[in-house]
């Protein structure tokens, strides 16, 4: 790395508490390490606060009432390409918005804990639009489709069976960090967070 502070942008959603947490932990583990992170819901900030409050009330309400309809989107949407029109560009929503943040603000590292940023990044490189140097942290314990993009330049997975799989969907091993999920902050060092950091730090510089 040059002598100077990294800049990294966390991108998170408030779906549920998990992606929040691991942003959380990341951030942490980034100050370890001497960088200045930002942690930003990318649908507060970059869709819109009225739709970021809609979705979270009919995603908690699906939950709780109608938890087999939620099941049968999630495998749905596994099943259907990431290029798919029954999609409705759902999957890169707030892409021009975080375009023209990262432009304007020139991070040196976006890490994304949801599918949607990744998938928005993703976008973004393939149209050309200034995109740094990126990766996607899985928050899930599967090989979901909608978590695997062409154009994200690095992955952290929580086994070595999703590991396998993202090789299988032809992403090759050296993008690919089996690091675990970080959610206790207070035992980064035992879990693996610091080599996780590092190896995103590095790959910024590289």
């Amino acid at each position: 790395m040059s002598g100077r502070t990294p800049r990294v942008l966390i991108l998170t959603a408030s779906y549920g508490s998990g992606h929040n947490r691991v942003a959380a932990a990341l951030a942490h583990a980034f100050r370890a390490e001497g960088a200045l992170p930002q942690v930003f819901d990318h649908f507060e900030s970059f869709v819109s606060p009225v739709f970021n409050r809609a979705t979270q009330a009919l995603y908690l309400a699906t939950l709780r009432r109608a938890p087999a309809f939620w099941g049968a989107a999630y495998w749905l949407s596994d099943h259907l390409p990431i290029w798919s029109p029954l999609l409705l560009g759902m999957n890169r929503l707030g892409m021009r918005r975080l375009a023209r943040a990262i432009e304007a603000d020139r991070p040196d590292l976006v890490v994304s804990v949801h599918p949607t940023p990744a998938g928005a990044l993703s976008e973004m490189k393939r149209r050309g639009f200034f995109c740094p140097p990126h990766a996607t942290v899985f928050t899930d314990f599967v090989v979901h489709t909608q978590w695997i993009y062409p154009n994200v330049d690095s992955y952290c997975v929580p086994t070595d069976e999703i590991r396998g799989g993202l090789e299988h969907r032809g992403i090759p091993p050296e993008r690919v960090l089996v690091s675990g999920i970080p959610i206790a902050t207070v035992r980064l060092a035992a879990s693996g967070w610091r080599t996780l950091c590092l190896f995103l730090l590095r790959r910024q510089a590289a």
